[in-house]
């Protein structure tokens, strides 16, 4: 309220991100990031989607909430399908801004039934598929491998004595990593089955010398 000029401007401004994010919310979601380095330009992202929301709001409430059920949709089949860290974060922090503005709207008197059981609906609570990140520790568990060894190997700045000592070592990273894995899959079976007060120690399968 009372930014119309302001809200004007950034819409014509970022017309083409606004036409892409329209775009991709009708679009199947992919996380082509499993195992990559790369991330999503998160903080560019999330200015498209909450420009989206706010402006279908300044039109008019019927827009406004036809917008915010899309966009959440689309964020919540992305944090359910998300295989990368990055992905789940971005999905995780869209959903909480669509959560914050469905609550804001339950405040106001002028919903009617068929509004609120739209809100409804969007607000429902996380299933199992979105709540996880088996996926996404996955994900930072290869990238982890994939650069261990060549962390190792590489020589191209300076390091302690003791670092070097070690790099020339043949350390058994093959091992190691298996036993991180049996951890983080014992974990994830312990999480599921609700056993949130008696999770697995790494101890109990990272046994690492002083």
């Amino acid at each position: 309220k009372g930014q119309g000029g302001t809200l004007k401007s950034l819409t014509a401004r970022e017309a083409t991100a606004l036409g892409r994010y329209q775009q991709w919310l009708t679009m199947p979601f992919d996380d082509w990031g499993f195992g990559q380095p790369f991330s999503p330009d998160c903080t560019r992202v999330l200015f498209a989607h909450r420009l989206y929301v706010l402006e279908g709001f300044s039109q008019d409430l019927p827009t406004g909430l036809e917008r915010l059920e899309a966009d959440v949709q689309a964020w919540r089949a992305a944090m359910g399908q998300a295989k990368s860290l990055p992905m789940k974060m971005l999905a995780a922090t869209a959903v909480q801004d669509d959560a914050s503005v469905a609550s804001g709207l339950l405040n106001r008197t002028e919903l009617d039934g068929p509004a609120l059981a739209r809100l409804s609906k969007m607000i429902r609570p996380l299933d199992q598929m979105e709540l996880s990140i088996r996926w996404p520790m996955q994900s930072q568990f290869v990238l982890a491998t994939k650069t261990v060894s060549a962390e190792l190997k590489d020589d191209g700045h300076d390091r302690p004595w003791h670092a070097s000592l070690a790099a020339a070592m043949r350390l058994p990273v093959q091992r190691r990593a298996n036993a991180y894995a049996e951890y983080y899959e014992a974990a994830n079976k312990a999480v599921a089955g609700g056993r949130y007060t008696n999770l697995p120690k790494v101890s109990n399968f990272v046994r690492t010398p002083p």
